[in-house]
C-alpha cells in the first residue's frame, strides 16, 4: 500500500510547485525570499542574469535597522515571480535592491506628502552579476523598471484625471 501511496503525494507536490498555480504568501519580499541565497560560482563570467520580476502598489515606507545596517521597505499589494521556477509570491511588504528601491522609496513617500490616500504603482526585472571589483566573491544586483513609475490617487481616478 505504501507503494500506491508514494505517486499521489509527489503529484502532489509537483500540483502545488508548478509555476502559476500557487501564490505563495511570504512576509516580504526580497531578492533572498523570492529566488535564495546567490551562488557567484554560479553566476556567468560576462553577463547578468534575471533571477526576479517585481510588481506592485506601494501605498506606505517603513524603515527600521538590523545587526546588518539600515533598511527601507515599501508597503502596499506586491507579487514577485522566481524567473528559475516560476514560482508566484505576495507580500504587503517589499524590498527592491539597490538605487530602484531607493527611487521607489523617495516617489512614493513625495507622493504620499501631496496625497495621503495615493499609491505608487512600479514592475521591475531585478538581475544580478559579478560584481567588476571582486568578480569571483561579489556580486550585485541590477534593476530595469519594465513600466514607467505611475503615480495615482483614488480621488483623482474617481474624477476621471
Amino acid at each position: 500500500m505504501a507503494k500506491k501511496n508514494a505517486p499521489q503525494a509527489e503529484n502532489q507536490q509537483t500540483e502545488q510547485k508548478a509555476p502559476g498555480n500557487v501564490l505563495t504568501p511570504v512576509g516580504k519580499i526580497t531578492v533572498a525570499q523570492v529566488f535564495g541565497k546567490i551562488k557567484v560560482a554560479d553566476l556567468p563570467e560576462d553577463s547578468e542574469t534575471q533571477i526576479m520580476r517585481v510588481a506592485g502598489y506601494a501605498s506606505s515606507t517603513k524603515s527600521g535597522t538590523t545587526q546588518y545596517g539600515e533598511w527601507h521597505a515599501l508597503q502596499g499589494e506586491f507579487a514577485a515571480t522566481n524567473l528559475e521556477t516560476g514560482e508566484v509570491f505576495i507580500s504587503k511588504t517589499c524590498i527592491v535592491p539597490g538605487p530602484m528601491g531607493e527611487a521607489l522609496i523617495v516617489a512614493t513617500e513625495k507622493q504620499l506628502a501631496d496625497d495621503a490616500s495615493s499609491k505608487v504603482a512600479f514592475k521591475c526585472i531585478v538581475s544580478v552579476k559579478r560584481s567588476p571589483r571582486n568578480p569571483e566573491e561579489k556580486y550585485e544586483y541590477v534593476v530595469r523598471p519594465e513600466m514607467e513609475v505611475q503615480l495615482s490617487s483614488p480621488a483623482l481616478t474617481l474624477l476621471g484625471m
